[in-house]
């Protein structure tokens, strides 16, 4: 079942709205330096201890754990209404979870009926090298959010698709959410072009092709210069490198823009400059992209 929406913030805001209407709890466990958005609930469940200074009290009974399996079996409990997690923390410095938390998240919430909600606003439709990242480990969640290639640059679309169990409780609350241009003609027309652009040219596949690419180069580039850059990690085209502080990412992104390629550091840590190139990219702009990397050190 799935509810559209117009930004990856609403589509989590429901996600979360969802799970705590279904399982008639109020606890959430999120992951420490989670990114879910800049609304209500995503808000409350990303740590961001700068907005939540500047417009806090957030919404309450949000636990924070780190990425280890240990710290969400203790967290998930018979009031648990929800995990949340993204399978690569994106805007939280490129994270990415240790081998085996999300099987070990679908586990905790199945032995204590919570819902498992997978935030695949930035990582969903190819970018990681597969359709989805949760496939790398098998899980499926009960809830996923889409949004980010889902209307190919041109429109605004997202989705929270869910499982006809909690469709139940949507079948008698069916106004619990609702969004002004969520599922539009247009949009939905966008939508479906792109995801049969990404699916019938299987372009994760190129994802991960390009991907492997890109990351080896930004590790010589890393280990190369250890005294600016600590580390290179990411997955697919979802991609970063550690500089030693935040001034030598700043430098770093400025002479990158100068030589005609866009790079950001991460909200969560302005010391890890992030690339993510479309994933249709082909070989010769790869390449092109790696010469100019290696110009901009």
């Amino acid at each position: 079942c799935t509810v559209f929406g117009v930004s990856r913030w609403e589509s989590n805001d429901f996600a979360l709205k969802l799970s705590r209407g279904a399982t008639g709890r109020k606890e959430y466990v999120a992951v420490e330096g989670a990114a879910h958005g800049h609304t209500g609930f995503a808000l409350s469940a990303s740590d961001d201890p700068e907005k939540e200074r500047l417009f806090g009290p957030l919404i309450p009974n949000v636990k924070r754990i780190p990425l280890d399996a240990g710290a969400l079996h203790k967290a998930v409990t018979d009031k648990t209404a929800a995990v949340i997690v993204e399978p690569v923390q994106s805007d939280g410095g490129l994270k990415i979870p240790p081998a085996g938390f999300l099987k070990e998240a679908r586990r905790a919430c199945d032995r204590h009926g919570a819902v498992l909600i997978i935030d695949e606003g930035q990582t969903g439709l190819g970018r990681t090298g597969k359709l989805f990242a949760c496939e790398y480990e098998g899980v499926t969640p009960d809830i996923i959010t889409i949004s980010k290639g889902m209307g190919g640059t041109v429109f605004p679309i997202t989705a929270t698709v869910f499982t006809t169990k909690l469709n139940r409780f949507m079948l008698t609350h069916p106004l619990i959410h609702l969004s002004t241009f969520g599922g539009a003609d247009l949009g939905c027309i966008v939508a479906m072009e792109a995801l049969t652009v990404i699916t019938k040219n299987k372009l994760w596949e190129n994802a991960a092709a390009q991907g492997a690419l890109l990351l080896d180069a930004l590790k010589t580039v890393a280990s190369a210069h250890p005294d600016r850059f600590k580390e290179a990690r990411g997955i697919g085209l979802l991609c970063g490198i550690e500089a030693v502080s935040a001034d030598v990412a700043a430098s770093f992104t400025k002479n990158l823009a100068s030589n005609g390629v866009i790079a950001l550091p991460t909200a969560g840590n302005p010391a890890v400059v992030r690339f993510t190139p479309p994933i249709d990219i082909q070989r010769e702009d790869m390449d092109a992209i790696i010469d100019r990397i290696k110009k901009s050190v």
